[in-house]
């Protein structure tokens, strides 16, 4: 609570206007005001028809509060002597100077009088002293956010009340006649700018009833006025005609009057000068952080965290502190630990308002504060991965305590969105293959829930926000049978589609883009039915991945356009060609989108997807057409030197799988470099056996066993042609590779991977019979041909050769 007393010492400027003005603006902007009238000889508040108590009788204020608290010894309650005006519920209160025209008012107004004659009398033991701080701890226990106290005028013992015990601020308004001024002086220096309790008092001088005319006289008489009491005015108020005929309290509303914009100037003033006007800072504050200046919300953090209930009501502080953490957190900031410390704080905040508030006291307050707490978790760097698992982890334990307050039955729209909250971080939920798969599936699960709450109908955005998110985390989730794998991917396709008839390109051409986004990637992913259908899906996500780009642009959106080309180069790259030059075309559009993905990703700012996007890089200038022999070494080389360098990143011991993935491309690479001799090649093709040997140290059968399997493959395949010193190196080759093939058929089984095992078994079988094994060789063999059309090479060779034998 703040008070601020409105004094002037002779009358007739404009006081008591001011004060109702200033009163009523606060009250019709959301904050709760008590109007005090302390002029207890001249009263005129309640007079005023906006003031009038209920169905116009006097009602006991001031006088009597002062003269039954005298009476009884006992403070009393201050409430039983306030009331609120009609149109002013819950928002303003008056506590009138007395029931003037009642029977008891005279003996009532005698006994006040008694008591301010020993009021302040040390002899006496200065009992105005305890009864004005609890009048003042009583007004702060109503929950009111301001007191504006209408005082008396000149030097009495109830103008010394309201300049200097009850007021954090006071407001002196004064005419510029020289009568006043020495007057205004004097109260100054008794003030000396504290409270006989030692608190401060901010004070504000206005210069009031200010003729709009003469402005050089006005000017003069402003410097007498500095000369006098030592000081400018903080404020004008000008003179307005008709209002010396008939007040007006809502003058503030007036948007043309000069009065009105000065009314609403002191108001400004006031809440800005209140350390506990947290609602006025917190948007000051969030006006301040869209620019990127996090200081005032830093400091409204740590204030509200410090508070005590003398300083703001609890729930005021909880729910304001909730607030302003949130907006600390959501904030952007200039630099990278500016960000990191904003939501740091804000987390801390949060974690200490939960331990204060009540779950069944304030079920909303709770929830609301619980959700944002959840979200900073989601939002909060870590400084290890280790840590940034932990902290998703909180935060989806968070989430799902949230569910608990806010219920479907209660809060069906908020429980939707806590669901998509949740699913969020369960999807971005670091793990194992089978923990991601399980937080994957429940990320599906949360996100159909939610739609049970959004349709297209009644939420369109909300349901079309919550398709886009079930489509990307159907994408994510590989487990399952290929069916499985192939329904999801189908599945977030559709939800893809549909998201796109409420994301349009005109209304929401950002979200548009990126729905485009993601659905390039589940239509590359997805497993066809035929080499037509999986040319289809492709040529739909290329042009997906353009359509995007449209949007996305360099300067506006680089991060995002960069992400987008890299999933149009693979999108490229998997593209089946109808002739060659079509395909070359496409490897080279393929090629410059992973170029000018690297111009936003560098090294330095974006490690982890520039790695990424140099991997594609050399994946495709691996695969790509060249139009003379130098032209492919050239292009071999650019991939081997991607491929190391990406090494540099993608380490065993932080991104083990994408290490083992980025050493099988660099190992096909190199296999697959030209040589004009056996001594050259053979280093080349000793590299790609040890970063095959190497990846197997991560792609191990229990925990990977396709990768696994596929890596074997391709190691027996350099096994197979590597040249050797002597006939025993040859053997020794020979033999690693047979165990590698025969290892690796034990996952690439013909029912499940009948392509693969095809291949497999025509590769094992032709070593067996070079190794001497004619006999296992040729079974082999005829278990190959039995997936003749996964043979298009060596199926008649193959054919001819078991004639033979018969």
């Amino acid at each position: 609570m703040y008070a601020v007393t409105f004094y002037s010492f002779k009358g007739g400027v404009g006081r008591t206007h001011a004060a109702v003005n200033i009163a009523l603006a606060m009250a019709t902007s959301r904050l709760r005001v008590l109007l005090v009238d302390f002029d207890l000889e001249a009263p005129g508040l309640s007079s005023l028809s906006v003031l009038a108590p209920p169905g116009a009788r006097p009602h006991s204020g001031l006088v009597e509060f002062i003269a039954d608290s005298w009476q009884t010894r006992q403070t009393q309650d201050p409430a039983a002597y306030i009331y609120e005006p009609k149109g002013f519920e819950q928002s303003l209160g008056v506590m009138p100077a007395g029931a003037m025209g009642s029977p008891n008012f005279p003996r009532a107004f005698r006994d006040a009088k008694t008591f301010f004659e020993g009021a302040f009398d040390k002899a006496k033991g200065m009992p105005g002293l305890a009864l004005f701080a609890d009048l003042k701890r009583a007004w702060a226990s109503l929950g009111y956010d301001y007191v504006i106290v209408d005082s008396r005028t000149g030097f009495t013992d109830t103008g010394g009340v309201c300049t200097r015990l009850i007021p954090d601020m006071l407001v002196v308004i004064f005419g510029l006649g020289e009568q006043g001024l020495p007057g205004v002086r004097r109260v100054l220096e008794q003030v000396g700018q504290e409270t006989l309790y030692g608190d401060s008092i901010d004070v504000r001088l206005v210069a009031s009833m200010l003729p709009a005319g003469e402005l050089e006289q006005r000017d003069e008489r402003l410097k007498f006025v500095g000369k006098v009491l030592g000081r400018q005015p903080d404020m004008l108020l000008p003179l307005v005609d008709r209002l010396l005929l008939k007040e007006d309290p809502r003058h503030f509303v007036d948007s043309l009057s000069p009065l009105g914009a000065a009314y609403r100037a002191l108001v400004e003033s006031i809440r800005q000068a209140n350390p506990w006007d947290v609602h006025y800072r917190l948007a000051q504050a969030q006006q301040k952080a869209a620019g990127t200046d996090l200081g005032p919300l830093e400091n409204l953090v740590d204030d509200l965290s410090g508070a005590d209930a003398n300083q703001l009501p609890e729930e005021t502080r909880w729910a304001t502190l909730n607030q302003a953490a949130s907006a600390l957190i959501h904030a952007p900031a200039r630099t990278i630990e500016a960000k990191v410390r904003a939501v740091r704080a804000g987390t801390s905040a949060l974690r200490l308002a939960l331990a204060r508030l009540d779950r069944y006291g304030n079920p909303e307050l709770y929830g609301a504060t619980l959700n944002n707490l959840a979200y900073a978790l989601q939002a909060l760097p870590a400084r290890s991965p280790d840590e940034r698992a932990a902290t998703l982890r909180e935060a989806i334990a968070t989430f799902r305590e949230v569910l608990t307050v806010y219920t479907k039955d209660r809060y069906p729209v908020k429980w939707a969105g806590i669901l998509n909250n949740l699913a969020n971080v369960l999807q971005g939920l670091p793990g194992r293959a089978d923990q991601r798969a399980a937080n994957l599936k429940d990320a599906v699960a949360a996100l159909r829930e939610a739609l049970t709450v959004y349709t297209k109908e009644r939420n369109p955005v909300e349901w079309a926000m919550t398709l886009t998110n079930l489509g990307a985390a159907l994408q994510d989730l590989a487990t399952g049978s290929p069916d499985e794998r192939a329904a999801a991917l189908r599945e977030a396709v559709a939800a893809s589609h549909e998201a796109l008839s409420v994301y349009t390109k005109d209304r929401y051409p950002v979200e548009w883009a990126g729905i485009l986004n993601n659905l390039a990637g589940a239509l590359k992913a997805l497993p066809a039915r035929s080499p037509d259908e999986r040319a289809a899906a492709l040529r739909e996500a290329v042009a997906a991945c353009r359509e995007a780009l449209t949007v996305y642009t360099k300067d506006r959106y680089p991060v995002e356009r960069a992400t987008t080309l890299n999933n149009l180069g693979n999108a490229l790259e998997a593209l089946p060609a109808r002739f060659p030059d079509e395909r070359a075309a496409a490897l080279g559009e393929a090629i410059s989108a992973f170029r000018e993905a690297l111009t936003v990703y560098t090294k330095d700012r974006y490690p982890v997807e520039w790695a990424t996007t140099l991997n594609n890089l050399g994946y495709a200038l691996q695969g790509s057409p060249a139009r003379s022999p130098e032209e492919r070494t050239a292009a071999l080389h650019e991939a081997i030197g991607a491929f190391r360098d990406v090494l540099t990143v993608q380490t065993k011991d932080g991104y083990p799988l994408e290490w083992a993935m980025t050493l099988g491309n660099l190992a096909a690479a190199l296999q697959a470099l030209p040589a004009t001799s056996p001594d050259e090649r053979a280093p080349a093709l000793r590299e790609a056996i040890a970063a095959y040997r190497e990846a197997l140290t991560v792609y191990t059968k229990d925990r990977h066993p396709v990768e696994w399997a596929a890596t074997l493959t391709n190691l027996a395949g350099v096994l197979q042609a590597l040249p050797t010193r002597s006939p025993g190196e040859r053997a020794a080759g020979l033999r690693e590779a047979i165990a590698a093939y025969r290892d690796a058929l034990t996952v690439l089984t013909e029912d499940r991977h009948p392509d693969k095992y095809a291949r497999i078994a025509a590769n094992l079988g032709s070593l067996l019979i070079e190794s001497g094994d004619t006999a296992e060789g040729q079974r082999y063999l005829e278990s190959a041909l039995a997936f003749r059309e996964f043979l298009p090479d060596r199926g008649s060779a193959i054919e001819s050769w078991l004639r033979q034998r018969g």
